[in-house]
């Protein structure tokens, strides 16, 4: 059996604010009512986007890819009344908040702190949905500056990226309903009364983007190639077996020249690389486009947590038994169960510090869970939030996501960053949403691309154990680049370039 890490850290424990904090207070008042329609049918999220939320900054949460993970697509835009967008940089914890008609407002303080307050107090959740309006965004992996331990790479671009919607689309895949929420304001009242009349009108006008043709190798340039990966394996394995860590979640980075549109190269991923956890999240200057099959936390309105780390990959196979005998190997797999069960291990001390004594469990370890280009073995992790706690706390006790580190998570992030060449930015953080209801979902940040102007990166890796084959990490590496590739290849090929 793999040994059990030891104790995470105390840094990452939710704290009280310290200093004041110097940042905006919520521009959104607390006590403005929740308007709510409700219509009998689930509209196409790809439509809907297209139509209403092309323009940038917009948010796309695609629960619509796959049965597996959130039955949930949210889609918003900043064109909103009382929506900002908030851009982070932790290194001098710069907040800039803009909002529509006036300046940017640029201030001073822990993001964390400035969602607690924009966040709280809590309202009553709406119906049974877990997103009653709020904050949708990316947490890169930067932000671990903010809970004890700056990495030693600053990222290229923001540390987090989040808009506050105060209207929102809300699709039930399961029950087949379409949610409008919104903020009660005249513009907002204008809003949804002319999307559900639209709605209505042609519930069911399919948008759908025909499936382009393979594409050419994009040119990509990596960080480390194949041979300089290697022996970053290698190295790693070294750590390992000096007792440095016990798990070592080794990254890349490829970055090549880019200038699809970010909505256009999303709808070829999704029909790629279909995920439970796919996202569209245009913020202008940056754009993520993910197809991530791991959820990191979700908290649901009544304080249940739950956690679905993933470690192990297998390539699918067209051959129904060749597909089957991968999937069996990575069910019994010795390496794989042990990479698994150290995370699993972590995230029972992450979640053991934010939710009630007795109640952090495991009800499903190493499941096989099986996807469009990959099986991966998935287990799960709960728990009961404390009463006085909130999504942001359980944020700040588990970031960055266990299964992107290793364990024990502060030692194992110093010898990756004394490893990687540079910084993951937003790659390896999370993506989803918080809530004014105090629900949250969030996946990890991986099979993803991050779109900049004139350029694209896709980070990938995997977890070295002492039990790794080194030149398997390196062929798993390239294995989960290659959707993400194949997919921005095709959008490539003929698509209307983003303008400028």
């Amino acid at each position: 059996p793999a040994p059990a890490p030891a104790p995470a850290p105390a840094h990452n424990a939710p704290v009280a604010s310290g200093a004041p904090l110097d940042a905006p207070h919520a521009p959104v008042p607390p006590s403005l009512p929740l308007l709510h329609t409700v219509l009998p049918f689930a509209v196409d999220p790809e439509r809907v986007h297209a139509e209403r939320f092309c323009i940038a900054p917009n948010v796309w949460l695609d629960g619509a890819a796959t049965p597996v993970g959130t039955r949930w697509s949210i889609l918003g835009d900043a064109s909103g009344p009382l929506s900002y967008t908030v851009s982070y940089r932790a290194p001098d914890q710069a907040l800039t908040v803009r909002r529509p008609g006036a300046p940017p407002e640029t201030r001073r303080g822990p993001l964390l702190d400035f969602l607690r307050a924009a966040l709280g107090p809590l309202r009553p959740p709406v119906a049974d949905l877990p997103f009653n309006l709020g904050f949708v965004g990316a947490f890169g992996y930067g932000l671990r500056a903010d809970l004890g331990t700056p990495p030693a790479h600053p990222a290229r671009e923001a540390d987090a990226e989040l808009l506050f919607l105060d209207r929102v689309v809300v699709i039930d895949h399961m029950h087949g309903r379409t949610h409008l929420l919104a903020l009660d304001h005249p513009d907002n009242h204008a809003w949804l009364a002319s999307l559900a009349a639209d709605l209505r009108a042609a519930p069911e006008r399919p948008t759908a983007l025909p499936l382009p043709p393979a594409a050419p190798p994009l040119p990509v340039r990596w960080r480390h190639d194949r041979a300089a990966y290697l022996a970053l394996v290698h190295r790693a394995q070294a750590h390992l077996r000096d007792g440095e860590s016990y798990e070592l979640c080794l990254t890349n980075e490829a970055r090549f020249a880019y200038d699809v549109d970010p909505a256009v190269a999303y709808r070829v991923l999704r029909r790629v690389n279909p995920a439970p956890f796919a996202a569209l999240l245009d913020f202008g200057g940056v754009a993520v486009l993910s197809s991530s099959p791991e959820r990191f936390l979700s908290v649901a309105p009544d304080g249940t947590v739950t956690a679905q780390p993933i470690k192990g990959t297998r390539r699918r196979d067209a051959d129904p038994d060749a597909d089957a005998a991968a999937r069996a190997d990575l069910s019994a797999a010795e390496k794989d169960r042990a990479e698994n069960l150290m995370i699993v291990d972590l995230l029972r001390n992450d979640l053991g510090r934010v939710c009630r004594p007795g109640t952090v469990a495991v009800p499903s370890l190493y499941a096989v869970e099986s996807y469009a280009t990959v099986h991966q073995l998935v287990s799960t992790v709960t728990g009961r939030l404390r009463p006085e706690l909130c999504a942001v706390d359980v944020l700040a006790a588990a970031f960055p996501p266990g299964s992107m580190t290793g364990a024990p998570k502060t030692r194992s992030v110093a010898l990756l960053d004394a490893l990687e060449a540079g910084p993951r930015g937003l790659y390896s953080g999370a993506v989803g949403y918080l809530s004014l209801c105090g629900g949250a979902d969030l996946s990890v940040l991986i099979r993803a691309a991050v779109l900049t102007p004139g350029e694209a990166s896709i980070g990938v890796g995997g977890a070295v154990v002492t039990l790794s084959d080194p030149a398997a990490e390196v062929d798993e590496m390239e294995l989960k680049a290659a959707a993400v590739l194949d997919a921005l290849g095709r959008a490539r090929e003929g698509a209307p370039r983003r303008a400028p």
